[in-house]
């Protein structure tokens, strides 16, 4: 049977992230994500197609094709020729974006709009609305056909509605570039659980814009197993402060400043009373001389800082001993860590910062009494595995995925039922490394985002590929290297208030509301803001009650664009009477 011709809408972006494609309907704002050869497939339909046409033409063979071309016909991106796509705007359901800045200020409405990380989309701009333009939005509540909320324009602005207006309006609201609406194929109520409803009424797209498939840069590592983020942060990072506020926030950083939900402590406090009040820090190690600290990676130097402020103003006999060492494989952020260790003249000797990989470093045997690291596991090499090569029968395509099938041999780590997963091999192999480094008693504390079930999954909205940590395998490692292991939250570890309302955002929404803070004269850096702290810096100049839905949720379940149940800390501690030959081994 021969099928009609269909064209690709002419209502389609595209976006990559990492060798992953994302078609994103401007009509509409639903959002597929693709491999780079299905952008390719609708590229073929620039011109009117019939499938039989080019069925053949593709890897994944006529029958998927068929399939593929089901599924992007039934989502509006392929449509017959000669079709109206703005007629089924009228049946469909406008509904406002969840993470939309917008301003109130008497009748006038202001939106602030910038989309991506790069080129001039990501550079927020504001959109004023006039009267017609603030009625349609305000009439827009999830349940309104666009059809519905012309007639009611129709009633109260007879001059000024027209129905290509109505489509012109709901149709830019929508676009890419601005993502204020969604327009969903049924209301809202109509999905009598709201966790049923489609994830992209309720998304953004942040990535960067890509015009053809040839355009779609590969993965940097995706002619091996390997996951590696070590050349982006020597080459890539350029600004620390920006790297911490604009692309890898950590709650470090968010609470770098006193903070209710840390009792009026900042994170860095919090964080030196945890090392000592578990005495993973002490006065008295088996040891004389030194207090031997080795802190893999530092980020911009302030949580560091801040935990030796605290140690020389609260155990000034303990700061006193200090040796406390950074080592940081990125030369900008090195260069940050070692700026903030100036500031204060009582850490002079007891604290330097040094450019080195914790991965192929040599670390002297017993030559530590602390190891520490926040928020940075996830940057160790990850290795992809699959589940073939745990066959002795069948060869490792690569050394890396070949040493990562020893560890689960060695280790004896359950893996999963996935065809291909990834394992966390630099963590895995850091731990009995520790372990040697680590003097008797000493300890470690790791702490990162990830997970004691399931397998490390890779993150998707960073810039650069970060691997969340599996923290049972690495107590496995601890186990068989002679540590004792326990996992813990991280906002246990630092008590962390889960009741305390803090703004809940994300990269682009923040941005956003940075710029309409800017535009009132209001400076707004990137923390953990409360209600309170909000009030107090913004003032009469950018009240709370004037920008649309500002949310605030507990700390415990959301900080910013962080969730902190996805943070955990791995204490590892080494007997004080570990024989010398064990300690060697």
């Amino acid at each position: 049977m021969t099928t009609p011709p269909h064209v690709r809408s002419r209502y389609l972006s595209f976006f990559a992230q990492r060798g992953r494609v994302f078609l994103y309907h401007d009509l509409t704002g639903n959002v597929l994500e693709m491999s780079p050869d299905l952008m390719a497939f609708v590229e073929r339909f620039e011109t009117p197609t019939r499938l039989e046409e080019i069925a053949g033409d593709f890897a994944f063979g006529p029958e998927e094709a068929r399939r593929f071309a089901r599924i992007f016909a039934d989502n509006d991106c392929l449509v017959p020729e000669g079709s109206d796509e703005l007629a089924k705007l009228w049946r469909r359901v406008p509904v406002q974006a969840r993470w939309v800045v917008l301003h109130r200020e008497g009748d006038a409405l202001t939106a602030v709009v910038s989309r991506g990380d790069t080129g001039p989309e990501a550079e927020p701009r504001l959109v004023s609305f006039d009267a017609w333009q603030t009625a349609l939005w305000d009439t827009i509540d999830g349940e309104l056909t666009t059809e519905a909320l012309h007639d009611l324009l129709r009633a109260r602005f007879p001059a000024e509605t027209t129905r290509r207006r109505v489509e012109e309006a709901i149709a830019e609201w929508a676009s890419s570039p601005m993502q204020l609406v969604r327009v969903s194929p049924k209301p809202l109520s109509a999905w009598s659980n709201p966790r049923d409803r489609p994830q992209w009424l309720f998304g953004t797209m942040p990535y960067a814009r890509v015009g053809r498939s040839t355009d779609v840069a590969p993965p940097a590592d995706a002619h091996t197993s390997r996951v590696d983020t070590g050349p982006y942060h020597e080459q890539t990072v350029s600004d620390a402060s920006a790297q911490f506020d604009d692309v890898e926030t950590t709650l470090s950083h968010l609470f770098r400043e006193p903070h209710e939900a840390l009792g009026g402590c900042n994170w860095g406090e919090r964080m030196a009373c945890a090392l000592v009040e578990r005495e993973l820090l002490r006065d008295a190690p088996e040891h004389a001389g030194a207090i031997d600290v080795l802190e893999v990676g530092g980020g911009t130097g302030i949580l560091t800082r801040a935990i030796l402020d605290t140690l020389a103003r609260d155990q000034a006999p303990l700061h006193a001993r200090l040796a406390w060492r950074i080592v940081d494989r990125s030369p900008v952020l090195n260069a940050a860590q070692r700026a903030r260790l100036t500031e204060n003249a009582a850490h002079a000797g007891h604290a330097v910062a040094e450019i080195g990989d914790i991965e192929s470093m040599a670390l002297r045997p017993a030559s530590v009494d602390l190891v520490f690291s926040n928020e940075v596991l996830a940057d160790l090499h990850a290795v992809r595995v699959r589940r073939a090569a745990l066959d002795p029968a069948k060869p490792a395509i690569d050394a890396d995925e070949a040493k990562a099938v020893s560890l689960i041999r060695a280790l004896h780590l359950d893996v999963g039922d996935e065809e291909e997963f990834l394992l966390n091999v630099g963590a895995l192999e850091l731990v009995p490394r520790v372990a040697r480094a680590l003097r008797k008693g000493g300890a470690a504390l790791l702490t990162e985002f990830g997970t004691i079930e399931g397998m490390p999954r890779e993150s998707t909205h960073l810039d650069h590929p970060e691997v969340s940590i599996q923290f049972t395998h690495l107590c496995r490692a601890a186990t068989a290297a002679g540590l004792e292991a326990t996992i813990l939250p991280v906002a246990d570890l630092v008590g962390l208030d889960p009741s305390v309302r803090i703004l809940a955002t994300t990269r682009t929404h923040f941005r956003n509301l940075r710029a309409l803070a800017a535009s009132r004269g209001v400076v707004l850096d990137k923390l953990a803001w409360t209600p309170e702290m909000w009030a107090e810096r913004c003032g009469d100049a950018l009240p709370r009650t004037a920008v649309r839905r500002l949310e605030w949720q507990p700390a415990g379940l959301r900080v910013m664009g962080l969730r902190p149940d996805d943070f955990l800390a791995l204490v590892l501690r080494k007997p004080a009477d570990v024989t010398a030959r064990e300690a060697e081994a």
